[in-house]
C-alpha cells in the first residue's frame, strides 16, 4: 500500500513538474502579449467614470455587437493592463483541464496528468489560431473565457442530483452567462443544457434545475441576437435557404479551416488519439478486439489529411468531424460522459461559426481547446496504468515537446515585442514633435492586426496623443513609400513579387480619396493632375476611368483590399492618376510631375 502511495506521489510530482514548465512558458508569452485592434477601444471604456461607461455599453450593444458580457471582461482586464491578463490567462489554462478532469471523476493523482497533457500540448496549437485567439486580449475573452465557463458548467452538471441549492443556483446562473457569452459558445451552451435536461428527464431527477438552465441559456443567446448590430451582421453573413446551400457553405468555410488545422501536427494528432482511445475504452468494456482495430484504422485518416489540400482536405475533415461525433456518442454510452460532451461541444462551436462569414483562425481555438481537454481526460487514466519507467518517459517527452513547441512561438512573440518597444519610444518622441513615426514590422503570425481602420482613432487616444496627430508608417523589411517628403504606408508585396501601393498615398500630394458608396467599392480619386473614378468590379479587380483632353480612358487593374486599405499596382498611379513613381533601390518615391 505504501509503495502504491509513493508511486502515485512520484507520478503526481513528475506531472506537476511538466505542467509547471509549460505553465511558466505560457506566463512569459502572456506577459509579452501586445494590444491589438479592439483592445485599444475597450481599454478606454472605464476611463471616464461609471455614467460614461454605461453609455458606452449601450452604444456597444446597439452599434457594435451583442457580446456585452465577454467584452465587459475585456474592458476590465485592459483597464488594469497586462498583469491582470497574465493572471487570467494562467487561471484559464489550469481551469480547463482541471474542471474537465474533476467532471470526469478522475482520481486526485490523475488530475496533474490531465493538466500536464493539456498544458504541454497547448503551445502546439497552430500559431495563428493560438496567437489570434489566446494572445489577443479581446479575442481571449471571446473564445477562451467561454470555453472555461462551459467546462465548469459540465462540472457543475455532474452533481445536480445530489447537490444543494448553492450548486443548483450556480449552475443556472452560469448557464445564463454561457448563453450570453458569444454566438458560438452560446449555441454550444444551449446544446449542452438541452442534453442535461433530457438526461434529467430520463433519470427523473433534477429536471426543474436543468429546465431552468436550458431556458436561461436560450434567453442569454437571444440577448445577443436582440442586439441591432448583431442582427444586421447576421443578415449579411448568414444567407442559407436550402439544405444544399447549407452543405455548400459548410464545405466552403471548412476548406480554410482545414488548411489552418494542417499548419500543425497537433490537430490531426488530437483526432487520431481520440479515435484510438475511444477504441481502446470500447474494446476494454466489450472485451472485443474489433473496437481497438477500428480506432487504429480511423487514426490513419488524420495522417492522410497532411498530404491533401483544397476540397479534398475539406471533405476529409468533414468526415473526421462526423467520426469524432460518433466517438463522442460512444464515449457517453460507455460511461465517459465528460470527454464525450467536450468533443461534441467543440464540434458545435465549429459548426456554428462555419455557417457565417466570420470563420477565421481565432474562431477555431475553442475546437482545439475542447478536443485537447477531452484527450487529456481520456489519457490521464491510461497514463496512470503505466509503470514508473513508462510514466517518466512519457512525462519527459511531454516536457521536451512543450519546450520545443514554445520556442518558435516565443521567438515570434519576443520579436514583435521588440518592435513594440521601439514604437513606445516613437510615441514619447511624438509627444514633443507632434508627428508619430510607427514601425509596422510586426509578424502577423504572432499577433493580430496593429494598423487596422481603428488604429488612428483609438491608438492615439489610448496613448495620450491628439486626434489630429499625423501618423507616418515605416518598415525595414520592404520598400517604404515616400510622398510629399514623408513616409506613407509601405508597399504590399504579393507572392509573385509585385509591389502594390495604397490609394491613400494621393492624400500626401494634395489629393483626395472620396468613397461614393457605403461599401467603398467605388471611389473618386483626385490628384493635382486629374480626377478618376475607381470601381471595384470584383474583390480582386478594379477599373479606373478618367477624361483627358476630351477623351475617355479606361484602365483595368488588379486590386487588393487588406486591413481597411486598398492597394493597386504602380501602373495605376502612373497611367491613371498621372503621378510619377520612382524607385531608388530601397524605397519608392511618389510625386506630381512638374509638366
Amino acid at each position: 500500500m505504501n509503495d502504491g502511495n509513493k508511486t502515485g506521489r512520484r507520478a503526481g510530482a513528475l506531472c506537476c513538474a511538466a505542467a509547471l514548465t509549460a505553465f511558466a512558458l505560457l506566463g512569459v508569452m502572456s506577459a509579452l502579449t501586445l494590444w491589438s485592434a479592439d483592445d485599444m477601444l475597450y481599454a478606454t471604456f472605464l476611463d471616464d467614470g461609471w455614467r460614461t461607461y454605461a453609455g458606452l455599453l449601450r452604444w456597444h450593444y446597439q452599434e457594435f455587437n451583442g457580446r456585452v458580457l465577454v467584452h465587459m471582461a475585456a474592458q476590465v482586464i485592459l483597464h488594469f493592463h497586462i498583469w491582470l491578463f497574465v493572471l487570467v490567462s494562467l487561471a484559464a489554462a489550469l481551469a480547463v483541464p482541471l474542471s474537465a478532469g474533476a467532471a470526469a471523476g478522475l482520481e486526485r493523482r490523475q488530475l496533474p496528468m490531465a493538466a500536464a497533457v493539456f498544458l504541454c500540448c497547448l503551445p502546439a496549437v497552430p500559431a495563428r489560431i493560438l496567437c489570434q485567439g489566446w494572445f489577443w486580449i479581446s479575442a481571449f475573452c471571446n473564445y477562451v473565457l467561454p470555453t472555461v465557463m462551459l467546462c465548469v458548467l459540465i462540472l457543475l452538471a455532474g452533481g445536480l442530483e445530489r447537490g444543494g441549492w448553492g450548486r443548483k443556483t450556480a449552475f443556472v446562473l452560469l448557464a445564463a452567462a454561457c448563453g450570453a457569452s458569444t454566438e458560438q459558445s452560446g449555441a454550444a451552451a444551449v446544446v449542452l443544457t438541452v442534453y442535461f435536461l433530457i438526461r434529467a428527464l430520463v433519470k427523473r431527477r433534477g429536471a426543474v434545475t436543468a429546465g431552468a438552465a436550458c431556458a436561461v441559456s436560450v434567453a442569454g443567446l437571444a440577448s445577443i441576437f436582440c442586439s441591432p448590430a448583431t442582427r444586421k451582421r447576421m443578415m449579411t453573413e448568414v444567407k442559407i435557404n436550402s439544405l444544399r446551400e447549407l452543405v455548400e457553405k459548410l464545405l466552403k468555410e471548412l476548406g480554410p479551416a482545414a488548411g489552418e488545422f494542417g499548419e500543425s501536427l497537433l490537430v490531426p494528432a488530437l483526432f487520431a488519439v481520440l479515435f484510438i482511445l475511444t477504441g481502446v475504452i470500447a474494446g476494454r468494456r466489450l472485451r472485443k478486439r474489433w473496437p481497438v482495430l477500428a480506432g487504429l484504422a480511423l487514426a490513419l485518416a488524420p495522417a492522410v489529411s497532411l498530404f491533401t489540400a483544397g476540397m479534398a482536405r475539406a471533405l476529409l475533415y468533414a468526415a473526421l468531424c462526423v467520426a469524432a461525433a460518433v466517438c463522442a456518442v460512444c464515449l457517453i454510452a460507455l460511461g465517459r460522459e465528460t470527454p464525450g460532451l467536450l468533443t461534441l461541444t467543440g464540434l458545435a462551436t465549429l459548426g456554428v461559426i462555419l455557417l457565417t462569414d466570420s470563420a477565421g483562425e481565432r474562431t477555431l481555438l475553442p475546437l482545439c481547446l475542447y478536443f485537447l481537454a477531452a484527450v487529456a481526460v481520456l489519457a490521464a487514466p491510461e497514463l496512470a496504468r503505466l509503470g514508473k519507467g513508462g510514466l517518466t518517459a512519457v512525462v519527459a517527452g511531454l516536457t521536451v515537446f512543450a519546450v520545443a513547441a514554445s520556442v518558435p512561438l516565443l521567438t515570434g512573440i519576443v520579436d514583435n515585442y521588440k518592435i513594440e518597444l521601439e514604437n513606445r519610444e516613437n510615441i514619447k518622441t511624438a509627444r514633443g514633435s507632434g508627428e508619430l513615426l510607427y514601425n509596422i514590422d510586426y509578424d502577423m503570425t504572432y499577433t493580430w492586426t496593429k494598423c487596422d481602420v481603428t488604429f488612428k482613432e483609438e491608438f492615439l487616444r489610448e496613448n495620450g496623443l491628439p486626434e489630429d496627430t499625423p501618423v507616418y508608417f515605416y518598415t525595414r523589411l520592404r520598400p517604404n513609400v515616400i510622398a510629399g517628403g514623408v513616409p506613407h504606408f509601405p508597399v504590399l508585396q504579393t507572392e509573385e513579387g509585385e509591389d502594390y501601393i495604397t490609394i491613400r498615398v494621393v492624400e500626401f500630394l494634395d489629393g483626395t480619396v472620396e468613397p461614393l458608396n457605403s461599401s467603398y467599392t467605388e471611389l473618386r480619386v483626385v490628384t493635382p493632375r486629374r480626377e478618376c473614378t475607381v470601381t471595384a468590379v470584383t474583390p480582386n479587380w478594379a477599373v479606373f476611368t478618367w477624361t483627358e483632353d476630351g477623351m475617355d480612358y479606361r484602365l483595368e487593374t488588379p486590386r487588393i483590399a487588406k486591413e481597411g486599405r486598398t492597394y493597386f499596382p504602380i501602373e495605376a498611379y502612373t497611367r491613371a492618376l498621372g503621378l510619377q513613381v520612382t524607385f531608388d533601390g530601397t524605397d519608392y518615391y511618389v510625386s506630381v510631375p512638374e509638366t
